[in-house]
């Protein structure tokens, strides 16, 4: 279930930036894109994958 979060807790503002392609000197990315709010957790945290 997803909720949403009101703008007023969003304290923090990103930009993203499009993946375009991997090249030969590693990743390129696209013009990033205007900052949109969000709520980032600045503690570090394990993320496990499949591979």
């Amino acid at each position: 279930m997803v909720t949403r979060v009101p703008e007023v807790l969003l304290r923090h503002r990103i930009r993203i930036e499009p993946y375009l392609a991997d090249t030969a000197y590693g990743p390129t990315y696209g013009p990033a894109i205007e900052a949109v709010p969000a709520l980032v957790d600045p503690s570090p945290r394990m993320a496990w994958a499949p591979d």
